[in-house]
């Protein structure tokens, strides 16, 4: 299944949202800037940033999925981030909401050299805070190769620091972090996936060929591990927002 297959057969478009992603939503708009009167969301889905952002004189969503954009309630445009069909400096804030850890290498330079092509202003940037990869590897039942589920369309492929956020662009500076969300890492990960435990998703072996995959039952084992890790693993923000500024001269804050 292509990338934009997967978007245009994505079940959650207009779903209700559990607590933890209000909060999500919630703080994101909270850190906009006063002085804005125009936004651009990147990758906004089904619009559940960019509908609640009607108090401003200019909003557009954009994405590449005719599905999400059907539950877009603001102005709308449907095309790829790596081709924004949008003039220099058209938006006083460009909002990336979730967008960058989906992204391939090329997606990725190309979508930030255009988020900053078009942020007249401000750029916001929420992504998941130093998510670990590995916990993304699959095992698969025919062959046994294990393999990086991050293959399949939809899932995360890159993490992000707070030092490689601070350093995504050369005309904009970070001027506000906020924590999201809590979670704590997995200490104790490659113990549970030598036992047995791996990530599962629909995504097919690059060796075999096979959709079918392995992962041991989460029983008392499992529950025991988990119990260690949330004693001994440090805790951590499940996403980050970042709010860039842009540099004017050499007037950095």
């Amino acid at each position: 299944m292509s990338e934009r297959e997967y978007y245009e057969s994505f079940k959650g478009w207009g779903s209700d949202i559990d607590e933890r992603e209000k909060e999500r939503v919630t703080k994101t708009l909270s850190i906009i800037p006063n002085d804005v009167s125009s936004v651009i969301d990147i990758g906004c889905g089904d619009g559940r940033i960019a509908n609640k952002l009607t108090s401003f004189e200019r909003v557009v969503g954009l994405d590449f999925s005719k599905t999400a954009l059907g539950y877009v309630k603001v102005g709308k445009i449907m095309a790829s981030s790596t081709a924004l069909p949008l003039c220099n400096e058209s938006f006083e804030l460009c909002i990336m909401a979730e967008v960058l850890e989906h992204l391939s290498d090329f997606e990725y330079q190309k979508t930030l050299h255009d988020a900053e092509r078009i942020a007249r202003t401000y750029v916001i940037i929420t992504v998941p805070y130093e998510q670990s990869l590995n916990g993304l590897l699959c095992k698969c039942a025919n062959c046994g190769h294990t393999y990086s589920g991050t293959i399949m369309a939809g899932e995360h492929v890159r993490s992000f620091s707070l030092e490689k956020l601070a350093s995504l662009f050369t005309k904009f500076y970070l001027k506000r972090v906020m924590c999201i969300g809590k979670t704590h890492s997995d200490p104790l990960l490659k113990m549970k996936q030598r036992l047995g435990y791996y990530y599962t998703n629909d995504a097919v072996c690059p060796v075999c060929g096979s959709s079918k995959q392995s992962s041991k039952k989460k029983g008392l084992t499992y529950k025991v591990l988990s119990g260690i890790n949330r004693i001994i693993a440090k805790k951590k923000p499940v996403w980050i927002a970042c709010l860039y500024e842009t540099i004017k001269g050499n007037k950095q804050k």
